[in-house]
């Protein structure tokens, strides 16, 4: 078990608060502790040898939580991960603000159990990165678009086609990227598709200094309020 050398936590008032919390100084050692925060870390109040709430944390954590206590006196928030007495690692977000009433540098930590949210998180990237490892494998251009019609994804073939980075933050309406002569025919394929239908139209895209290319575009419904659309055939 670590330990901590404190004035007693109900002098701050941190027993009332209804999750983990302490209080640091701003090299991270901790002078007070609520009880759910002596049982997150594993904190022996009967001892005498004091410990760093970074000491709780996984290295790169740590890291982040000494250099925005260092670098600014203004509240912050840190998702990390902290190691709790059985050694286990979980998702908590750290919030943390300044005492200004103290007459050392002293900031009061709160944790929040996030550990479910950020799984999913991890989780979603982890699938984003397989859909995109997918998509850019293709050589058609293919395209998600939102219900009204702006862009959120590309794949490597569409970003060429259409002359977008692929580090774009996209958000762009996607008929806008098409010559003029066919945004009509795509705008018409949007509300098919948003009508539950696929459809198909010949469209074209041209880089400035080449020679424009033709293809057959087709959109179909996706999932959630989300479509997608391809451009198979270059005729």
């Amino acid at each position: 078990m670590s330990s901590i050398q404190t004035p007693s936590s109900q002098a701050y008032g941190l027993e009332v608060i209804p999750f983990p919390c302490c209080l640091i100084q701003v090299d991270g050692n901790i002078v007070a502790s609520n009880g759910l925060a002596n049982a997150l870390f594993g904190i022996d109040v009967n001892a005498t040898r004091s410990c760093t709430l970074q000491s709780h944390l996984q290295a790169d954590d740590a890291a982040a939580l000494l250099g925005a206590l260092w670098s600014s006196s203004d509240p912050f928030e840190l998702d990390c991960r902290v190691s709790d007495t059985s050694g286990t690692s979980r998702w908590f977000m750290l919030s943390a603000r300044p005492i200004e009433s103290s007459s050392v540098s002293t900031w009061l930590c709160s944790f929040i159990d996030i550990h479910a949210r950020k799984a999913h998180e991890i989780a979603l990237a982890r699938e984003l990165r397989i859909r995109d490892g997918m998509f850019d494998a293709s050589v058609d251009c293919i395209k998600v678009i939102t219900a009204d019609g702006s862009l959120t994804h590309m794949n490597s073939a569409g970003c060429q086609a259409l002359g977008v980075s692929a580090d774009s933050p996209f958000g762009m309406t996607w008929v806008d990227l098409l010559p003029e002569s066919v945004r009509e025919p795509g705008k018409h394929a949007m509300a098919m598709a948003r009508a539950g239908h696929p459809a198909r139209f010949p469209g074209s895209s041209q880089l400035p200094g080449e020679p424009p290319r033709y293809f057959f575009v087709e959109s179909e419904v996706g999932v959630g309020s989300k479509f997608r659309i391809c451009l198979p055939e270059c005729v």
